[in-house]
């Protein structure tokens, strides 16, 4: 959550008096890289963050892109794919709005029609969807494979701490041990992903426009009853952390806890040591799994754990896995968590996700040969855009030539 007492972007004069006043009053703003404002002709604003990819059970070693819908006026500025700065702000008298960014997104194509123009923006994690090909020799420390990412991408990262990383493979015969580059086939954005799940974290971008490996943690925030648009939705059953099960590779997989509940992972750096310290830092994890609509607040993010009070006075723990933002000259929020209270199915070894990325692209290829056309949409990872075939997860263009 942003600090608007203390440091950080929030500190600014007013806007925790605002946020809690009656008749408040919004607005946003939209900054180009060659410092053009836009703060005029928005009609609305929709922010969808997630460390969730499902949402009906708790996820680690996630990494999630975060979305946001304009609905505007046709600037004079060209924004289409163009990096901005979004910040929200609020009104702390008649004519003073402080701002408070969000984050740094790029615009894709917009639709205009009489003057209105809309258009979705993704951060900074879609442009860690290439191939990782390391030019590193392993074995090598878990803070170079992050800085190697950072320089071949140009997209600043959160730098872990030490640790090597040194998976061996071994001859048939038992005779010979080598090292082999463990992300071979995955790309940036799964890389760091991995990286997460050792850490019982999930990938996200903060507002500076910075990756950074999150976790849940507790804020002294609290949403109460009068703020509430609607009771808490909130499941009968509480989510317990009761295990981590971890999936090393094709033929290993690991567990930490013994309770009904839990969450599984695939990382091929755990060992049964790490998997318990893991386990051991996160198992007082406790909630409902639950959601909210309230009057909404620009300073919350992802990974906060906040308090929301029930019409009967109840306080539920919520942390966030989801979040949705709407801007219109008001703000509403709505929050969710996730987890399901009883033993899921495993969940996909490397080698499986691999296999099924690869099985999504050849089908599209297979569909673009047959028809010799291009469908504007998504089919998985993989986008298709105007007159040409764009695999994300391979650095290279398929063009119809008739």
């Amino acid at each position: 959550v942003v600090d608007t007492n203390g440091s950080g972007h929030g500190a600014l004069a007013g806007v925790l008096n605002a946020l809690n006043a009656d008749g408040r009053r919004f607005g946003a703003k939209i900054t180009l890289s060659d410092k053009t404002e836009i703060t005029d002709g928005f009609y609305s604003i929709d922010i969808t963050s997630s460390a969730n990819n499902d949402t009906e059970k708790m996820q680690l070693g996630t990494a999630i892109a975060t979305q946001v819908t304009v609905n505007m006026e046709e600037p004079t500025s060209v924004i289409y794919n163009k990096e901005f700065l979004l910040s929200l702000g609020i009104y702390i008298d008649d004519t003073t709005i402080e701002y408070v960014p969000m984050g740094y997104f790029k615009a894709q194509k917009p639709t205009v029609q009489a003057g209105k123009m809309t258009f979705t923006a993704l951060d900074r994690m879609a442009r860690l969807n290439g191939n990782y090909s390391s030019l590193l020799s392993y074995p090598c420390d878990i803070a170079d494979v992050v800085k190697e990412i950072q320089t071949m991408t140009g997209v600043p990262i959160e730098i872990p701490g030490h640790m090597v990383i040194n998976k061996r493979v071994e001859s048939d015969d038992g005779t010979t041990i080598t090292y082999c580059n463990p992300f071979e086939g995955y790309t940036y954005k799964e890389t760091l992903a991995i990286i997460a799940s050792y850490y019982g974290r999930f990938v996200t971008v903060d507002r500076t426009g910075k990756v950074v490996f999150r976790d849940y943690r507790s804020r002294d925030y609290q949403i109460t009853a009068d703020r509430s648009l609607e009771d808490i939705s909130v499941s009968n059953e509480i989510f317990n952390l009761g295990y981590i099960k971890c999936t090393v590779d094709n033929d290993l997989i690991l567990k930490s806890g013994n309770g009904a509940t839990g969450v599984t992972i695939s990382c091929f750096m755990h060992t049964q040591d790490t998997l318990d310290n893991l386990y051991d830092s996160l198992k007082e994890l406790s909630y409902y799994p639950a959601s909210v609509s309230f009057l909404g607040d620009f300073r919350l993010d992802i990974g906060d754990m906040v308090t929301v009070i029930t019409l009967d006075g109840t306080g539920i723990i919520l942390p966030i896995m989801g979040m949705n933002i709407e801007f219109d000259g008001g703000l509403t929020s709505r929050i969710y968590s996730y987890g399901e209270t009883s033993e899921t199915a495993e969940q996909q070894s490397p080698t499986e996700k691999a296999i099924s990325r690869l099985y999504q692209q050849l089908a599209v290829v297979e569909n673009l040969i047959a028809t010799k056309s291009v469908t504007i949409g998504q089919v998985g990872t993989t986008n298709l855009l105007d007159d040409s075939l764009t695999l994300i997860n391979d650095d290279y263009t398929i063009e119809i030539i008739e």
